[in-house]
């Protein structure tokens, strides 16, 4: 638009200098040609005038002549002026006439700029409003999908520990609510609660794995008053792979949280059981925890648990070549037998009489468990 105004004045300021200067040029072409034919005409009167006079009016005749040529002189003179004058005052015109140009167009490109500006800043407001808007809106999605996620693996987890552990108690903590998530409280025969595993689940985030979950489940931990502190989360620490036990919590990912439950299950029962028998010998009490809490018991764990798991694992892939891992799973069962058997008579080299008789393992003969005969596999149906 400002483009189309500044073309048309322009258009404008050319006709006007146009029209002007031919009608300057008309009127001194005038002007001159009247001064010339009446000078002319007068000079012609005089000169024939002075042809008729005598000899002796020459002379005068001459200086008249003369004069009347000075006069003609002085009048060309004039007029000369007269046109550098109105020369100069078309110039001034003209340079008026360009000044109005310029500060008409600068006026226009002014206009225009300015528009522009507001315009463009209208839209950078609009386009800012716009990011921020769905910058609000992703992170609040985001928060509620992480949300989301997070009592989904809590509900999933609640789910299996109540199939796997039916007599055991759940203790779900409500939303909202300071603490863990979830609180199992291991029952023992007789139906007493005789020990709490107090689990928090932590589905992905950004950030990754951070440090302040373990501080937070180790005081949730102290304020229930549990025995272990358990973080299940997909995100573990890099030197973890599917379970471990850092600064006082054992972390595990969901798929190995329900057999390290177990495990840890089975170990605080025995533990409660030991107490119960052995309530004046403090000195044995003592040995059984610098045993549990010792590397060695620990080492026995996680091969107890990463034997279920590889067990797990084969027992999925069997269906399509079940005899070809018949053999390494009987060899697997004989190295669980081995280790549980090798569990049972540290305890009981610690504890002696008083340690309860296991039958299945108080029969396990070395023989039997380096027999080089597989068992014979039951045939299966595909479902």
């Amino acid at each position: 638009m400002a483009h189309d105004l500044e073309t048309e004045l322009a258009q404008r300021a050319s006709q006007l200098e146009k029209e002007l200067e031919l009608k300057l040029q008309a009127k001194w072409q005038n002007q001159a040609k009247e001064l010339v034919e009446t000078e002319t005409k007068q000079a012609t009167a005089k000169l024939t005038a002075a042809l008729r006079l005598a000899e002796s009016e020459r002379q005068a005749e001459a200086e008249a002549q003369a004069e009347l040529l000075a006069k003609s002189k002085a009048k060309i003179a004039a007029m000369q002026q007269r046109e550098a004058e109105l020369l100069e005052q078309e110039n001034e015109q003209r340079l008026n006439l360009a000044r109005q140009k310029a500060a008409i167009v600068a006026e226009a490109k002014a206009q225009a700029a300015e528009a522009s500006r507001l315009e463009l800043q209208e839209k950078d407001k609009l386009l800012a409003d716009l990011r921020r808007e769905v910058a609000e809106a992703t992170a609040k999605a985001n928060r509620g999908s992480q949300q989301l996620q997070g009592e989904i693996l809590e509900l999933d987890i609640e789910s299996s520990l109540r199939q796997a552990l039916p007599n055991d108690r759940i203790e779900p903590v409500g939303k909202g609510i300071n603490g863990a998530d979830i609180i199992l409280v291991i029952n023992d025969r007789q139906g007493r609660g005789v020990a709490k595993i107090v689990i928090e689940t932590k589905r992905v985030t950004q950030t990754g794995f951070k440090a302040d979950f373990l501080t937070k489940l180790r005081e949730d931990n102290r304020r229930a008053q549990g025995n272990i502190a358990l973080l299940i989360t997909p995100q573990l620490p890099g030197e973890i792979k599917n379970f471990g036990y850092r600064d006082g919590v054992y972390l595990a990912n969901p798929e190995s949280a329900l057999t390290l439950i177990q495990i840890l299950r089975q170990q605080l029962l025995a533990l409660a059981e030991t107490k119960d028998l052995a309530l004046n010998k403090q000195d044995r009490m003592s040995q059984i925890y610098d045993y549990l809490i010792s590397p060695s018991f620990r080492h026995k764990i996680e091969s107890l648990a990463e034997t279920y798991l590889e067990m797990q694992t084969n027992l999925h892939k069997e269906k399509g070549a079940m005899q070809r891992l018949w053999a390494s799973r009987e060899q697997q069962i004989s190295s669980l037998i081995g280790q549980t058997a090798g569990l049972y008579g540290d305890v009981a080299g610690i504890i002696g009489q008083a340690m309860p008789q296991v039958n299945a393992l108080e029969l396990i003969a070395p023989a039997d468990l380096l027999s080089s005969e597989p068992v014979s596999a039951p045939a299966l149906e595909d479902n």
